[in-house]
């Protein structure tokens, strides 16, 4: 199993291969992990397509890309639609859903792992508790940074303590 993981971590790193999603109902966010199968992306383009991002020290789901359709544009790039974006936090070994960002498209790199649009965007906890919407994002997945360049609405149910 671990060198299951590695082999794809290391296709991941590489940007090579997309994972593909097997037939997973709307709104899943649980991966499958490392028995999930690779596909290297085509010219025709892949539908439902997956991309984690682990962390080094942990072997931990950091984030995980997922899109409907994802189509090889020029310089590299993946043209994805549909892309939704999920970010992790853990408590023990249980995962949780943090942070869920959506775009009708964006442009992903696999060299740099960058997703970005100059596209509507929007951000929410997953708890509902904080949402975001814009136009105009750069999500650094190596990092977990998210820069809203533009008409940048915020809205908070409970609001931002900084004491908890």
């Amino acid at each position: 199993m671990i060198n299951k993981f590695f082999i794809a971590a290391g296709l991941a790193l590489l940007g090579v291969c997309v994972l593909v999603s097997c037939d997973d109902g709307p709104g899943q966010s649980e991966a499958k992990g490392a028995d999930e199968e690779f596909s290297a992306p085509s010219q025709a383009g892949q539908k439902r397509i997956k991309y984690p991002e682990y962390d080094r020290v942990t072997g931990r789901m950091k984030s995980l890309l997922t899109g409907e359709t994802a189509v090889q544009v020029e310089g590299g790039m993946m043209l994805i639609t549909g892309m939704r974006l999920e970010t992790y936090e853990y408590n023990g070994a249980a995962r949780k859903v943090d942070l869920i960002i959506e775009a009708p498209e964006c442009l992903f790199s696999f060299r740099t792992h960058v997703a970005s649009s100059d596209g509507p965007m929007t951000l929410r906890r997953a708890d509902g508790d904080a949402s975001l919407s814009g136009r105009g994002f750069e999500w650094r997945q190596r990092e977990s940074t998210l820069t809203i360049s533009n008409n940048v609405r915020t809205v908070t149910r409970k609001g931002f303590s900084i004491n908890e």
